[in-house]
């Protein structure tokens, strides 16, 4: 379920006064289920005139029913200091003060003395019954980490059932139940997993499963400094992990130092040429995204693997290595340092994404020639998107000097056919080629040096 039918489901819950069950919200851990419960759904239910206070308790390591309840009882008083400390009215003492006076807390105990005094009795108040004191009709009482608790399920989910059938509350438990179920069995500590199910049966009427999108848990966590890298670097970050496991609040948290960094190194601020600057960082964000939940690239396990994917994996390694800002803060504890960051993306540009917008229509332009996919109206423009891409005008990168062979074999393919659009044939090509050579000689040795043959049938210059 998304977020706006569970608030639905939950409301609709809180104001129906006939039911006597409480709701649960299971989802996976890391998916963000507290801060949904914490941000989204209390801001709904606490906004509009029917205000519903939200109280939320973590039942994690709770021993015991007077520690269950303590935990609530702390949840509330908590919840009551805080939202009178954020008005900037008074501090949190007085704010507590405040609220003990109010709810006669305060005098509770020194009552309870004086009766116990009066009447020659041993008047002791059950947790349940503090809960049931403190925690009002309109309020919904989360309980969350559920599966953390450390009480059989007959004494929690018994006390959940007080509460919901004997005083009338409102109850949501929040908790990753395929989990909780590993924790029974035929002979399980807490519970076996029959008792389980008899027990929620009774209890717990309607799960609701929490399923974000994978958009609203990136813009939750990470919104505000994606922001600030480049317009739509929130939407490059949604659609590098989209297709991944289901996104990690907690992990995703982690990320927020490197995408700091990637933020202040200025790489993305005003690139020479932006779609290849938003594919670096696609690719970065989804390498540190895998770094954050403890995912390393490691090689292939079986022999089999090797062969199929022995080449995927090492150019994943060879790029997760070029971006060591990201190993170096992840792996090996370091800090981030934004003068690293910009060198180690430039370098990964450069690498990876050697082509610039005018080498990448070149590319489509040689593609077409070669799968005949052209019209022979485009033909007149082809010499001049070619030569283009060889020297961009707009000081981008141009074509891989490794690809100028394959350049001039699609040109020769179709020069004699369309004769009249290369007049020239191949020289304004060569010429643009000679061109580049002169800006970069070293590259293009390199090059040659790895394919003489082929760069042999290139009509240079012999001057």
């Amino acid at each position: 379920m998304n977020e706006d039918d569970i608030i639905g489901v939950v409301r609709e819950y809180i104001e129906d006064k006939e039911n006597s069950y409480a709701l649960m919200l299971t989802g996976e851990w890391g998916c963000g289920k507290t801060y949904f419960v914490e941000h989204a759904l209390t801001e709904k239910l606490e906004e509009d005139e029917s205000r519903h206070p939200v109280v939320v308790a973590s039942a994690y390591g709770a021993k015991d029913l007077a520690e269950l309840c303590g935990a609530i009882e702390s949840g509330f008083i908590s919840k009551y200091a805080i939202g009178c400390a954020a008005g900037g009215e008074r501090g949190r003492w007085d704010s507590l003060v405040g609220f003990a006076k109010d709810t006669g807390i305060s005098f509770l105990g020194k009552k309870i003395r004086e009766l116990e005094k009066k009447a020659g009795v041993d008047l002791k108040m059950a947790p349940l019954n503090a809960v049931n004191l403190i925690i009002g009709p309109e309020t919904l009482l989360v309980i969350d980490d559920v599966e953390r608790c450390d009480m059989g399920i007959r004494e929690l989910l018994g006390a959940v059932d007080h509460l919901v059938v004997g005083c009338r509350k409102k109850v949501l438990l929040v908790c990753n139940e395929d989990e909780w179920r590993k924790g029974l069995g035929p002979k399980g500590e807490k519970g076996t997993t029959r008792e389980y199910e008899s027990l929620i049966e009774k209890t717990v009427w309607r799960k609701c499963r929490f399923r974000p999108s994978v958009g609203s848990v990136v813009e939750r966590v990470l919104g505000g400094v994606l922001g600030g890298i480049y317009p739509g670097a929130l939407e490059d970050a949604v659609s590098a992990i989209e297709g991944s496991e289901s996104p990690n609040l907690r992990s995703l948290s982690k990320m927020r130092p490197v995408l700091v960094g990637m933020k202040e190194s200025g790489f993305f601020a005003e690139p020479t040429d932006p779609e290849s600057a938003r594919a670096v960082f696609k690719e970065a964000f989804g390498f540190a995204a895998g770094a954050a939940k403890g995912m390393r690239i490691g090689p292939p396990s079986s022999r089999e693997d090797s062969i199929l994917r022995g080449g995927i994996f090492e150019s994943r390694r060879l790029k997760y290595a070029a971006l060591d800002f990201i190993p170096r803060f992840f792996e090996r504890c370091e800090g981030v340092d934004s003068k690293h960051v910009r060198s180690c993306l430039e370098d990964y540009l450069a690498t990876f994404h050697p082509d610039g917008p005018a080498a990448r229509k070149a590319i489509e332009c040689i593609e077409g020639i070669r799968h005949a996919t052209f019209r022979d109206a485009d033909v007149l423009g082809m010499v001049e998107t070619l030569v283009a891409g060889i020297v961009p005008g707009d000081g981008s990168r141009g074509l891989s000097f490794d690809v100028y062979p394959d350049v001039l074999r699609a040109v020769k393919g179709i020069a004699g056919e369309f004769a009249d659009a290369f007049p020239e044939g191949v020289a304004p090509l060569v010429k643009a080629m000679e061109s580049s050579i002169g800006r970069d000689p070293e590259s293009a040795v390199r090059s040659i040096g790895k394919n003489r043959v082929e760069w042999q049938e290139i009509p240079f210059d012999s001057s």
